[in-house]
């Protein structure tokens, strides 16, 4: 069982991550995050262990990296997303209820100005999770959870741009409305012009590199 200090570290430097207050390419150290967290290095040692697992750090020798962004990478993740949420989609239409239909809308209508950039994030993720699980298959949930773990800190700095979550949750709630009016052609078009569209804000955001990440770990391939 994961010891509640561990837990505190994971989350501190997840977000830190995420929030790219540690940039791409930077080197960690048990010793230094102990410091930084006020903790032991064996606390730091798991919560190390748990962000590797989901790919935001990599194993140098003996200490780690934040792992580098690869724009490469995110365009395919954000390829593989569509051709799964927009399979999932229509796997749905034959079978989806109103209830259940009303139920991921209720979950979906839990967002407010006050709320955290990471809870957005967490209720985002949610969302796109729950509409492929309308589908019944339980491997394009699993396949979907894991390429949006691997695209957390992508979709956190699209998240951060002006406008991206209130644009974000309308895009979401007009999908669910298409479904409900039985349009599955539109609604699967909507789905995959908004999964393209954050693609391309983050995409256009790092080519445009305004917070200096080309400096360390962006990769940009040609």
């Amino acid at each position: 069982m994961t010891s509640p200090s561990a837990t505190l570290a994971y989350q501190q430097l997840r977000e830190s991550i995420l929030g790219v207050d540690l940039l791409p390419g930077e080197v960690l150290t048990e010793a230094r995050l102990g410091e930084r967290l006020q903790t032991s290095r064996t606390t730091v040692r798991g919560a190390l262990a748990r962000l590797e697992n989901e790919g935001l750090i990599r194993k140098t020798g003996r200490s780690f990296i934040v792992a580098p962004i690869d724009l490469r990478e995110i365009e395919e993740a954000f390829a593989f997303r569509s051709v799964l949420e927009v399979g999932a989609l229509r796997l749905a239409f034959p079978t989806v209820t109103p209830e259940r239909l009303a139920w991921v809308r209720d979950r979906a209508s839990e967002f407010g100005d006050d709320t955290s950039i990471g809870d957005h994030m967490d209720r985002a993720t949610r969302f796109h999770v729950d509409l492929a699980g309308l589908s019944g298959n339980r491997l394009i949930v699993r396949s979907l959870e894991d390429v949006l773990l691997r695209l957390a800190r992508a979709r956190w700095l699209e998240a951060r741009g002006e406008g991206g979550l209130a644009r974000s949750h309308a895009d979401h709630l007009h999908l669910l409305d298409l479904i409900a009016a039985r349009q599955e052609d539109a609604a699967a078009t909507h789905l995959h012009a908004h999964i393209q569209r954050s693609c391309s804000r983050l995409v256009q955001a790092l080519r445009d590199d305004r917070r200096g990440l080309g400096l360390r770990g962006l990769a940009v391939h040609t």
